[in-house]
């Protein structure tokens, strides 16, 4: 098993588009990760 920060910039993105919210809170909303916006169906 490979620990995560040996690979930080390394992981492939899920799908291209914009990040919209990370690691924050916002809006009432805690968020452990990122949010991206992308284009429907593109996932």
């Amino acid at each position: 098993t490979t620990h995560i920060t040996r690979t930080q910039g390394d992981l492939p993105w899920p799908v291209q588009g914009s990040i919209t919210a990370s690691f924050q809170r916002r809006n009432g909303v805690h968020y452990n990760g990122i949010v991206i916006q992308a284009s429907e169906g593109t996932a």
